[in-house]
């Protein structure tokens, strides 16, 4: 199974059976594509984190020396767009 994301196809069910859990599948369009970069969000100085707790989830930690920033985002966009917008270098 290819896992780089280099591969893209569209599919169509044309045969189903609840019964046993299977369906048969027709390719309708199938290309290779170019392999995606994968890169995490750590920009300018700072690091999302999984703090491991179900109530402060993830959390923007600066590099420098450690001090977490903000916890208490859901998601890693949700993070990322705080590092962007409130914590970006602001032109002068």
């Amino acid at each position: 199974m290819v896992v780089n994301l280099t591969f893209w196809s569209l599919l169509m069910v044309v045969a189903s059976d609840h019964v046993a859990a299977r369906v048969e599948l027709r390719t309708l369009i199938e290309t290779e594509i170019e392999a995606a970069e994968h890169k995490d969000f750590e920009a300018d100085g700072y690091k999302i984190e999984d703090t491991g707790d179900v109530l402060r989830r993830l959390a923007v930690v600066r590099k420098a020396d450690g001090k977490m920033m903000r916890d208490g985002f859901k998601t890693k966009p949700d993070a990322a767009h705080y590092i962007a917008t409130e914590l970006a270098p602001r032109a002068a």
